[in-house]
C-alpha cells in the first residue's frame, strides 16, 4: 500500500515522503542525494525490490533539497540529519528493524544518523558530497560551513 503525506521538520517546513507498507516488521528509511528528489524513477525501483522482500520502505524529501532551488549555502547537514531522526522516530514504534539507504549527501547523513540512533542496517551508495563543477573555493566553504554545522549540533 502507498502512502503520500509530510513531516514537518524543526523548521515547520513540511518535507514530503512516500511510504510504502508491508506485512513485516522491518522498514528501509531511504534518503536521497543532494538535489534529487523522491519520486525518481530510480528510487521508486529501490522501493519496490525492498517491498518484494516484505521491507515496508519511506522515502524521504529533505531540507532544501530541490533541484531547482538548490542553494548551498541554505543546506545544512545538521537539519538533514534532524530530517531523518524526524522520520525515524515517527516509524520506531511501529518497525523493530529500521534501515538507512542512503545515496551521496543522503548517505553522510544518513551515516551520522546511525551513530546516534539504533539503526539494524545501513546502505551508503556514493557518500562523497564534492562535486566536479564546484570550484576549489566552493568547495572548501562548504566542507568548512559543514564542519562548523556539525560541530554547533545539539546531538539529541
Amino acid at each position: 500500500m502507498k502512502q503520500k503525506g509530510k513531516f514537518i521538520n524543526k523548521k515547520g517546513m513540511a518535507l514530503d515522503y512516500i511510504f510504502n507498507r508491508c506485512t513485516s516488521k522491518n522498514i528501509c528509511l531511504i534518503v536521497p542525494g543532494l538535489g534529487e528528489d523522491i519520486k525518481e524513477e530510480s528510487y521508486s525501483k529501490i522501493s519496490e525490490i525492498l517491498n518484494r522482500k516484505n521491507i515496508s520502505t519511506v522515502r524521504i524529501n529533505l531540507s532544501n533539497n530541490k533541484l531547482d532551488e538548490l542553494n548551498f549555502e541554505m543546506v545544512r547537514l545538521s537539519e538533514h540529519i534532524n530530517d531523518i531522526c524526524i522520520a525515524y522516530n515517527k516509524f520506531s514504534s511501529t518497525y523493530e528493524n529500521i534501515y538507512l539507504f542512503g545515496f551521496s549527501f543522503g548517505s553522510v547523513s544518513a551515516f551520522i544518523v546511525s551513530a546516534i540512533k539504533p539503526i539494524k542496517k545501513q546502505i551508503l551508495c556514493s557518500p562523497g558530497y564534492f562535486y566536479d563543477y564546484l570550484s576549489k573555493k566552493d568547495k572548501e566553504k562548504i566542507f568548512f560551513d559543514f564542519v562548523q554545522d556539525l560541530k554547533n549540533h545539539p546531538w539529541k
